[in-house]
């Protein structure tokens, strides 16, 4: 074989290699890594909008189940929940950060313990969660990683009927059932 067509093989070659995979990019996500009472979980980054490294609030009084308050972002209040709360961990948010959660717009925040990284996970490598795994059964994962880590399901969480606040009818209003 002469020197030309190899050169140009190897070109070839060299090309493919370097050309994005348009698969490898569907097998794996990133993901944003955070602390929660000891433990370490995750959300995909597609549904972050933002996040608050030293989240604060302002509390809502009779607030219901898991809203821990608002919180400004970029203008607008926000609300703010306690994702120990959903998850059933026992304590309280020490409320050092936040994760903004939205499809086109900010929806909700939810308090976290701290911000880790952004790294990139394999689908295939996601697990489902251990049967003895309490938290995680009363939140939606996209899985656990063979080191612990739970991925969680940001979308299914913003469809959560816990993280919706409805507003009270106004004094006078009734319900005309």
């Amino acid at each position: 074989m002469s020197q030309e067509p190899l050169e140009a093989l190897l070109r070839a070659r060299a090309r493919a290699l370097a050309a994005p995979d348009d698969d490898a990019r569907a097998r794996t996500t990133r993901v944003l890594v955070f602390n929660l009472a000891a433990e370490r979980y995750a959300l995909e980054a597609r549904w972050l909008l933002g996040a608050l490294p030293r989240a604060r609030w302002t509390r809502l009084p009779g607030a219901p189940g898991a809203l821990l308050g608002l919180t400004p972002f970029r203008g607008e209040p926000l609300a703010v929940f306690d994702l120990r709360a959903l998850l059933g961990v026992d304590g309280s948010t020490a409320g050092q950060a936040a994760v903004v959660l939205g499809g086109d717009a900010p929806e909700l925040a939810l308090a976290v313990d701290g911000l880790e990284e952004v790294i990139s996970v394999r689908r295939d490598a996601l697990r489902p969660a251990p049967a003895g795994a309490a938290a995680l059964a009363r939140v939606p994962t996209l899985g656990v990683l063979e080191d612990g880590l739970a991925v969680l399901d940001a979308a299914a969480l913003l469809d959560d009927p816990r993280l919706v606040v409805d507003d009270p009818p106004a004094r006078g209003e009734r319900d005309e059932g």
